[in-house]
């Protein structure tokens, strides 16, 4: 079972459509049966057996691990919205985009403050920049954009480079973006002398790019707005009064302020609309936080998971956190889905929430995952594994598995009617009739070279037969399934 969140209101424009979620239950399920009750949606014409209807208020919580004062605002009368929150690490937030951008800082950084905020940012796309662009900001530097070097310590040698130019020009801090391919690592080796106290990190490839797209984004708009507005800003005003020129023998480009006459080499740098503070957070507050959230006895409690692990997953609560005592149904939505409920609260002045439950949505796995059976590989975040290995004495051999129930995260919100579980190899129904299967190759039914421990679609029969049911044998899957359209042979009697 799983709760379904439905979302309905109005704005501006009168009622907006309704919106349903299926969201992961965090703590039994069992204790809030019982307090369903039929109910009628608010600006709606839905009726359903609510175990919580009530507006949605959202509670902002600070980045690092700090609480609030107190928790202010409707939140009693309220089912209240929340963000998972960062996990332990050093974390970069940009004011203009929801997304946990992890960063790795020299362990030679010297004493690194909980947080560093309200800094501007450089970052040049093309990796041309100049000492004099880094003074009061935090500098980002694409690896890529300096050399072809993959190993760690040549690039940890590029590294070095950057940081000592940047904190010349009175840099903040440098984040270096890796290379594509280069897997994220820690700065354990000692940097030179004169950059052993100065804040520098690294930023994953992934990571970088996002960045780099968003702060594009901006610009393009900040940009478009002046056109369009001919309302130019002082930095729009500051960029138009460089010309690019060509050094006359060489042909070599620069660039030339017509006002200061002054020349540089690097393209100039735009003055981005968007601070960011870096967070360390030496131990994870959620659980602290959301104790009390509910101290606050809210309607229901919303748990929205963050982008650095933006898969719904299952909870242990801490012995002392007794949700049934409590009464207040708390159920986890993914990322995406968070992103889907803030832009509804962002775009309309009223949202009410109703938490009801319903019978599938949720699939849960555990066991022997040596094959890929429990469909639990492949998460967004490629950092965190739910598995656990051990070697076999006898025959030498390493098996996977999982010792708790954990949800199928692939297969989250998926109305499943029915689920079959070979020797290494497992499939799954839907009630339109499609199938998804993972495991052991031989058993799939899909064209894929090797095990799979993610789902994957069964997408010979779409199309072709809609699927009821299915049973798996070792090796071999049965899928008992029904024509969608009438047969072509005319009608024929057996004699």
């Amino acid at each position: 079972s799983a709760f379904r969140l439905t979302l309905t209101g109005c704005g501006s424009d009168g009622h907006f459509a309704p919106s349903a979620f299926v969201a992961l239950p965090v703590g039994p399920l069992a204790a809030h049966a019982s307090r369903a009750s039929p109910a009628a949606l608010s600006h709606s014409d839905i009726h359903l057996d609510a175990v919580v209807t009530a507006q949605l208020h959202q509670v902002k919580f600070p980045f690092d691990a700090s609480l609030p004062p107190s928790i202010g605002g409707p939140v009693q009368s309220s089912v209240v919205l929340i963000d998972r929150g960062l996990w332990e690490g050093e974390w970069l937030k940009l004011e203009t985009i929801n997304f946990d951008f992890r960063v790795e800082f020299s362990n030679f950084s010297g004493v690194f403050p909980e947080s560093i905020g309200n800094m501007k940012l450089m970052f040049p796309m093309d990796g041309k920049w100049t000492k004099e662009d880094c003074e009061g900001k935090l500098c980002f530097v694409d690896v890529s954009t300096r050399t072809s070097a993959t190993s760690q310590s040549e690039i940890l040698t590029e590294i070095y480079k950057m940081s000592a130019e940047a904190k010349e020009g009175r840099a903040k801090a440098v984040v270096a973006v890796l290379p594509k391919g280069v897997k994220i690592f820690e700065c354990e080796d000692e940097p030179p002398a004169s950059i052993r106290r100065f804040p520098f990190g690294i930023m994953s490839y992934d990571h970088g790019q996002v960045l780099r797209d968003h702060l594009s984004k901006l610009i393009e708009s900040m940009v478009k707005e002046a056109q369009d507005s001919g309302n130019f800003t002082e930095c729009m005003q500051a960029m138009q009064q460089w010309v690019e020129m060509e050094e006359f023998g060489t042909g070599r480009k620069y660039y030339h302020n017509k006002v200061t006459q002054q020349n540089r080499w690097a393209p100039p740098q735009y003055e981005l609309p968007t601070e960011a503070c870096i967070v360390k957070v030496a131990q994870d507050p959620f659980f602290e936080r959301l104790k009390a959230l509910v101290d606050a006895k809210p309607r229901g409690v919303i748990v929205s998971q963050q982008s650095w692990r933006p898969d719904v997953e299952m909870l242990d609560l801490p012995a002392d956190f007794d949700t049934v005592a409590v009464q207040v149904p708390i159920a986890m939505v993914s990322y995406d889905m968070g992103q889907e409920i803030r832009e509804i609260m962002h775009c309309n002045s009223e949202v009410h929430a109703s938490l009801s439950i319903q019978a599938s949505g949720t699939l849960l796995s555990w066991g022997n995952g040596t094959y890929g059976q429990l469909g639990l590989d492949e998460l967004e975040n490629k950092s965190r594994s739910l598995h656990k290995s051990k070697r076999n004495d006898l025959s030498r051999a390493f098996h996977r598995f999982v010792e708790s129930p954990s949800c199928v995260a692939h297969m989250h919100g998926f109305e499943m009617k029915a689920v079959a579980c070979g020797g290494r190899h497992a499939v799954v129904v839907l009630d339109n009739g499609e199938m998804f299967s993972w495991g052991a190759k031989e058993g799939l039914g899909a064209p894929v070279e090797d095990n799979r421990g993610d789902p994957v679609f069964v997408e010979h029969l779409e199309g072709m037969v809609k699927v009821s049911n299915a049973f798996c044998g070792g090796e071999h899957t049965f899928a008992l399934a029904s024509m969608p359209f009438k047969s072509l042979l005319p009608d024929f009697a057996v004699l």
